[in-house]
């Protein structure tokens, strides 16, 4: 039996308030001030700047800067991709990188054959028929058949 603090009236070990008086029979629990958890407001993955530059500069190597566009992608696609991987997942853009990085390395590919091509053909390494004849009729001299 629990004594009510309030009135003194016997009451059943059950009852929570006192059935005379309807005073509490027990101190209330205290609730716990355990504040509700707080939940950080997750940015949305942003594109990486150096992977736009590097798939322009790729694009700008075949049409309008030769050469030091296509040297420009290649750098800033390896900038890009470090940076991505260093991000833990808030910038993205690897696929831009990447292409950058395609045409970049096309185009010095491209530009290296040129130049070999043109030192062979300059030196005269080559000495088909065609690569002379062709080679005398810019200089302006007798081809030596």
């Amino acid at each position: 039996m629990i004594i009510c603090p309030n009135c003194g009236a016997e009451n059943p070990e059950e009852r929570d308030l006192c059935q005379n008086c309807g005073a509490p029979l027990r101190e209330p629990t205290p609730v716990s001030a355990t504040p509700s958890p707080v939940y950080a407001a997750q940015e949305a993955p942003t594109t990486s700047g150096l992977a736009a530059a590097s798939l322009i500069m790729g694009i700008l190597g075949w049409f309008m800067l030769p050469l030091v566009g296509n040297v420009l992608a290649i750098i800033f696609g390896h900038m890009a991709k470090n940076e991505i991987a260093r991000s833990g997942g808030r910038l993205t853009g690897d696929g831009l990188a990447t292409v950058g990085l395609v045409l970049g390395y096309i185009g010095v590919g491209v530009w290296a054959l040129g130049i070999l091509a043109s030192v062979l053909l300059g030196v005269g390494i080559c000495s088909c028929g065609t690569c002379t004849t062709f080679l005398a009729a810019l200089s302006g001299t007798p081809s030596h058949r």
